[in-house]
């Protein structure tokens, strides 16, 4: 920042917003003794104590021959000797010694907020709360909006300086000047960034900004952020590379694909999905549109649904595009219940086995996730009759049985007794003359995971 011993306001001579303060002095033209008078008439208690003593005011160097020292002695001759500039005047110069800020009005912005928050030096005799309204009712002046509301490229304000306080005895010994006024040594000024427009999630709670919903910008990221803030810069939160559309779509399918409130669950699903969405060099979006998943009543998750399984889905879809740990070790397939259910039974559409039996040479699963995916499911489920009913014939005899419209398959299916290993891993080549096998990476709620093995691992 550059070290001033004034600051220049440029006016808008068309700016309809100085209307009211010109009209009341009679004048025909816009010029800068609105501001001045603006200064004057609510600061001029507070600037007295800075510069009441001529010999200090000529310590200070003006930024031009038409700059105006503070002083009441200045004012009193005011109209004499600035008489052409309030007729047809563009500018003057306060003589507040300071730094002149200049940047985007959201980086100004950002400026003021560290003023308020005593981040930033100011002068004794002005106070921060003083301050801090002066810089934005001059940029509602000026610009005829709130610095926070202005989209203009590049803008700037005056940061004053820090009145040196010295003691009587000081003073008493000449070693300094009375009430003279320098500039700090190292101005306390922050670093401030740009706030980024887009969407916002808090990845703990999977809980949409409620500014979402009326905002009207361009922007189409979506971002994951730690708390709620009115607004947010590059570090408070996490570009998730996702636009919202697709994220709200993904989430909606994840969320209908669980049927837990596992958050495991939702992460399993979200981590398979995406891998496979990489392996085949596919959108995420577009693969969870197509037959890869189930769901039938795909549609975009609204911002203002807040049920728990809501609110899991986007905490699981942040997790994935945050690039954690992936927790499924490289699945890109799962099954639900239909999995251990069904086995080699035929299916509720009446077709002979489980798809995976058909599908892959081999299906593993260590012990440990073949437990954990058992115990998470009652003893038995039963389904609509579809094009399987009870008049079918099984050759070989199938458990499953007919009651009622419904089929009843006992849990495990009786594939899953009859090829545990003595370790208790399940085994079983399906003789399917292909390329993969399946091996379980991960148990999670009701569903467990699959990543492809061209041998076995177990």
């Amino acid at each position: 920042m550059e070290y001033l011993t004034g600051f220049s306001f440029t006016l808008d001579s068309n700016n309809l917003k100085w209307k009211n303060y010109f009209d009341s002095l009679e004048k025909n033209s816009i010029g800068v003794y609105s501001v001045t008078k603006y200064f004057y008439d609510n600061l001029k208690d507070v600037l007295s104590k800075v510069f009441d003593n001529d010999s200090d005011i000529t310590s200070l160097s003006p930024l031009s021959e038409e700059s105006l020292s503070l002083s009441t002695e200045s004012f009193k001759e005011w109209d004499v000797t600035y008489k052409d500039l309030l007729s047809e005047g563009e500018m003057c110069c306060i003589a507040i010694p300071g730094y002149l800020y200049k940047g985007s009005a959201q980086s100004c912005f950002s400026v003021v907020n560290n003023i308020i928050k005593k981040q930033v030096i100011l002068t004794d005799s002005i106070t921060i709360s003083v301050y801090a309204q002066l810089v934005e009712d001059l940029f509602v002046l000026r610009f005829g909006k709130k610095p926070q509301d202005f989209t203009g490229s590049q803008i700037e304000y005056f940061i004053p300086a820090q009145q040196i306080v010295v003691s009587q005895a000081a003073i008493n010994a000449g070693d300094v000047k009375e009430n003279k006024v320098e500039a700090p040594q190292n101005p306390e000024v922050k670093e401030t960034e740009e706030a980024v427009e887009g969407y916002f999630y808090k990845r703990s709670t999977g809980q949409a900004d409620s500014k979402n919903a009326a905002y009207k910008g361009n922007s189409k990221k979506v971002y994951s952020i730690e708390d709620f803030k009115e607004s947010y810069t590059a570090s408070d939160c996490i570009d998730l590379d996702c636009e919202y559309n697709d994220f709200r779509y993904i989430c909606d399918v994840v969320m209908k694909e669980c049927t837990t409130k596992n958050l495991d669950e939702y992460k399993a699903v979200a981590f398979t999905s995406k891998n496979h969405s990489n392996s085949l060099e596919q959108k995420w979006k577009t693969l969870m549109a197509s037959g890869y998943s189930s769901v039938t009543n795909k549609t975009s998750l609204l911002d203002s649904t807040k049920t728990a399984e809501a609110n899991l889905a986007r905490r699981a879809v942040i997790y994935v595009l945050e690039e954690h740990d992936d927790i499924t070790d490289g699945a890109e397939f799962w099954d639900g219940t239909d999995f251990i259910a069904w086995g080699l039974e035929t299916t509720p559409k009446g077709i002979k086995k489980h798809a995976k039996f058909r599908q892959y040479k081999f299906i593993e699963i260590p012990s440990t996730i073949y437990n954990s995916y058992k115990s998470n499911h009652s003893s038995s489920i039963r389904y609509s009759e579809d094009g399987h009913t009870s008049n079918m014939p099984h050759n070989p005899a199938e458990t499953h049985t007919h009651n009622d419209g419904k089929i009843h398959y006992k849990i495990p299916a009786e594939v899953f007794k009859n090829n545990l290993t003595s370790t208790g891993d399940f085994q079983y080549d399906t003789n399917v003359s292909t390329t993969y096998g399946l091996t379980a990476t991960l148990s999670a709620g009701e569903s467990i995971f699959w990543k492809l093995s061209e041998t076995k691992t177990l």
